[in-house]
């Protein structure tokens, strides 16, 4: 019998795209990013990084984020035009921080990471489970800078 090898590497490409085989789907996402100079500012002064995702399946997502160098602060919003926070985490200690939160299939949410005072740079990583599908870090605000001026931080000890 003769193979068309071609066309079996077309089945195998298809095979991978649709999700057989290829995993990605089931598994947390995992993202790393540094607090720093040219990051977008709260309105304490504190360096900050923001992502979106859209909710894969409804149910209870979990975040966490684990700093180096600075205190964490996470905070979790809907991507609502005027982005309502759900959740806001910073433990009081140099522990990671993590959010459970419920989410709906195909809502779309912020998480923005940042530090308790102002200046503070360091490195993390950021972890989404699987319910909160693909995850982008955001390099323009998503409706207005006035949002992240207008977080307040949140109390220290705050879970």
């Amino acid at each position: 019998m003769k193979v068309h090898w071609s066309l079996v590497g077309v089945m195998a490409c298809a095979l991978l795209l649709a999700g057989c085989g290829g995993g990605g789907e089931d598994k947390p996402t995992d993202k790393s990013g540094s607090l720093a100079s040219g990051d977008f500012v709260t309105n304490w002064n504190a360096y900050c990084d923001l992502y979106r995702f859209k909710a894969r399946s409804s149910g209870t997502a979990t975040i966490t984020l684990d700093g180096s160098g600075f205190d964490e602060v996470l905070v979790v919003a809907y991507d609502d035009s005027i982005g309502t926070i759900i959740s806001e985490r910073d433990s009081s200690s140099y522990a990671p921080e993590t959010a459970s939160i419920s989410i709906s299939k195909d809502s779309t949410y912020l998480a923005l990471v940042t530090s308790y005072s102002g200046y503070e740079t360091g490195s993390y990583k950021i972890t989404f489970s699987k319910e909160c599908g693909d995850v982008r870090q955001l390099s323009e605000l998503p409706w207005s800078s006035n949002w992240i001026k207008n977080i307040k931080r949140p109390e220290k000890g705050l879970k």
